[in-house]
């Protein structure tokens, strides 16, 4: 592998191409309003309650606005597959840090976190135009990311010796771009991922910095790699779902209580296929 890290050039047409694809989407879905990701921040954080309750299919406005920027993204940035991930519990998470708990953070399963994975439905086609392999792709996707979630969030506690013995991550703060990984990466070789984008950000909970708490992902398994232009806009979409992040911190750390309970394996296979949940098809 060659690695090349550079300082990214400004903005330019395209970047701003797809940021206004994803504005527009948003604008038409959430209660949200403004003509760019910075000016629908701005409007969430003057009115941030409506994150903490219901909102369409969803049992809080926060699933609505995760899944609706993964959805965003996967159709402006013309990617096969974007994804964000997140922690199901922001409550569980401050109470566990004002008590100091640090071997029990440690200790919560990949189920303590989620990832929402949202595919184009023409990505079939990388998997035997069978939607049941797609979705089964997203959980598997879905399922990495949360096993990331729980290696990137000991890296962000203090180095009590539980935590230092307990395997983990760096948290990563860098967005980047990744050509050709079907060629090294072992789960990108198992679903034909070839180009990627991953935007990693950081999320005050409760007073302490997480970094790589929340990330934007985009996939592309054929075509054209994604650009640097492309990596500016999916960093202004993650920023824009970390900050929506950290206001459902300072919800949950107020007293509210805010739990994720969408984007595990059953809502994948019924939002890729329409049909029913893996544990019907069983039976």
């Amino acid at each position: 592998m060659h690695k090349i890290e550079k300082v990214a050039g400004p903005c330019a047409d395209l970047a701003r191409a797809r940021e206004d694809a994803v504005t527009a989407r948003l604008t038409s879905r959430l209660p949200l309003s403004g003509d760019n990701l910075a000016e629908l921040g701005e409007a969430l954080a003057a009115a941030p309650g409506w994150l903490a309750a219901p909102h369409g299919d969803f049992a809080t406005g926060l699933e609505a606005l995760v899944y609706e920027s993964a959805a965003a993204a996967t159709e402006a940035f013309e990617a096969d597959f974007a994804m964000s991930r997140g922690m199901r519990s922001l409550p569980d998470l401050i109470t566990a840090l004002r008590e100091e708990r640090w071997a029990e953070i440690c200790d919560w399963e990949i189920t303590r976190f989620f990832c929402c994975v949202v595919p184009d439905p023409s990505a079939a086609r990388h998997f035997g135009d069978s939607a049941a392999a797609l979705a089964d792709a997203a959980w598997a996707m879905s399922s990495r990311m949360q096993y990331n979630s729980w290696h990137f969030i000991a890296g962000n506690l203090p180095k009590a010796p539980e935590v230092v013995d307990r395997d983990h991550f760096v948290p990563p703060t860098i967005p980047d771009v990744a050509f050709y990984s079907d060629q090294h990466h072992h789960g990108h070789v198992n679903n034909n991922v070839r180009f990627s984008i991953r935007s990693p950000q950081s999320v005050v909970v409760d007073g302490r910095r997480f970094n790589g708490f929340v990330d934007l992902r985009l996939l592309r398994c054929d075509g054209a790699p994604f650009g640097e232009q492309d990596l500016l806009a999916a960093h202004r979409v993650s920023a824009f779902t970390a900050r929506a992040t950290g206001l459902v911190a300072e919800l949950a750390a107020a007293g509210e209580q805010i739990e994720v309970t969408a984007f595990d394996s059953p809502w994948h296979w019924s939002a890729v296929t329409g049909g029913a949940d893996p544990a019907t098809r069983a039976s």
